[in-house]
């Protein structure tokens, strides 16, 4: 209310705001650029009250980790699967955040009972998002890149941009994987005193 009122004065002040149309005008111009993610957030609680009260995030990581464990899948494959489901996922769930809220209650406790540290957990969520955040029209940022491709070039479409940013898409994806098969055999810390490996 503070930063409300003081904002409404300083626009009547300064001619800014004239009616309330002005005033509803320059309010919905202030949440426009967080209220993608204030959407997901509000779908993201109300999933993460349900998924805490029904312990389903508990049981879906301790039988998961039980079925991986007695599978005797190795641990690098789950590494590399799940680079995989973090990508195909980031093309649906664009935001890196809301797809870890959704992910880490069960991947992250599942890792771990593989011997996997949280950190390389979250290190593979960010490589998987990235490689193909850039490749699907739901990315925020998709219509200020086609805006700027259509400056200099009026026939640049979404076709042209993704076939452009393919090759770049699995170049990085064949680096990451390369990256994450190198650190979890070499058993490299992901960070400062952050081993690899989870005792």
């Amino acid at each position: 209310m503070v930063f409300f009122l003081a904002g409404t004065v300083f626009g009547v002040g300064t001619g800014k705001i004239g009616n309330l149309s002005d005033l509803a005008r320059l309010m919905t111009e202030a949440v426009k650029t967080v209220s993608p993610f204030i959407v997901i957030a509000i779908v993201v609680s109300q999933f993460l009250y349900l998924f805490n009260e029904s312990n389903l995030g508990a049981v879906l990581a301790i039988r998961g980790g039980q079925a991986l464990t007695q599978l005797a899948v190795p641990v690098v494959a789950v590494l590399i699967l799940f680079f995989l489901l973090e990508a195909v996922a980031d093309m649906f769930i664009i935001s890196g955040s809301a797809r870890y809220l959704v992910f880490a209650p069960v991947f992250v406790p599942m890792m771990m009972q593989l011997g996997v540290h949280p950190a390389l957990t979250q290190a593979i969520h960010r490589m998987g998002g990235s490689v193909a955040n850039p490749l699907t029209p739901l990315n925020a940022f998709f219509p200020v890149l086609l805006g700027l491709a259509q400056k200099y070039d009026r026939n640049v479409g979404m076709g042209t941009i993704f076939s452009a940013i393919i090759p770049y898409s699995i170049a990085y994806s064949l680096g990451y994987l390369i990256l994450i098969v190198l650190w979890y055999f070499l058993d490299l810390p992901v960070g400062f005193g952050t081993p690899v490996s989870y005792p």
